[in-house]
Order: structure tokens, then C-alpha cells, then sequence
């Protein structure tokens, strides 16, 4: 039966596993009784770990390229929107009801200032 750990090996046991392996490459008598266990088996695991960690950088290397990608596109998207909300401001007004259509604030929705009272003298 074979045990799968639901969470990740960390660097530093993945290292000391590899250790080990480098350690068993010397023990030239080393026949264990399970071939599962014996030096090719475990150096044909390695390979494998080597070939998926290669695999991994290559998508984190993909992924970090297109979040840039993504990035800079909203930036752009951003920059044509608030140019937009601009051309709907000179186009029709600051109060009309475009504005209010935009999810923006008509110039009269604003409240007014009151008028000041002056202090009184003493």
C-alpha cells in the first residue's frame, strides 16, 4: 500500500532525502530485498523529481509572465476608462444624467456649502 502525504514535502526534506540518496550510491554491497528500495529505483525517483521541478519552474516562469501581461493590460484598461469618464464629462456636462448613468456623481448631487456665520464680537 502506498502512503500519499495530502500536503508538501518542504526543501529542506526533499535535501536530506537526496542526501541520503548521494550516501546509498556509495554503499557498494547495498541489495536491499525489495527492488523498490534498491539504488536504480530510488535514483529513477530523483530523475523524476528533477524533471517535474523543471517542469514547475517553466509554469511559475510562464505564470509570472502573464500576471505581468494581465497587469499591464488592466493598467491600460484603467487609463482608457478614466479617459472615458472624462470624454462623457465634456460631452454632456458634469450634471447630466450620463454622468449619473457611469456611476458617477452629478455636479448638483453635491452638497452645497452653507452659509458662514460670523462669529460675534466680543
Amino acid at each position: 500500500m502506498t502512503y500519499r502525504r495530502s500536503t508538501l514535502f518542504s526543501a529542506s526534506q526533499l535535501a536530506a532525502n537526496r542526501a541520503i540518496l548521494r550516501a546509498l550510491k556509495l554503499l557498494a554491497d547495498y541489495s536491499p530485498p525489495n527492488r523498490a528500495f534498491s539504488k536504480e529505483a530510488l535514483i529513477a525517483i530523483d530523475a523524476e523529481i528533477s524533471e517535474v521541478e523543471q517542469r514547475e519552474f517553466e509554469l511559475e516562469t510562464t505564470l509570472a509572465a502573464v500576471r505581468a501581461t494581465r497587469n499591464d493590460l488592466s493598467s491600460k484598461l484603467h487609463e482608457a476608462v478614466l479617459g472615458a469618464k472624462a470624454a462623457v464629462i465634456s460631452q454632456y456636462g458634469a450634471d447630466s444624467d450620463a454622468i449619473a448613468s457611469l456611476g458617477l456623481k452629478k455636479k448638483s448631487d453635491y452638497r452645497r456649502p452653507g452659509a458662514r456665520r460670523e462669529k460675534p464680537q466680543e
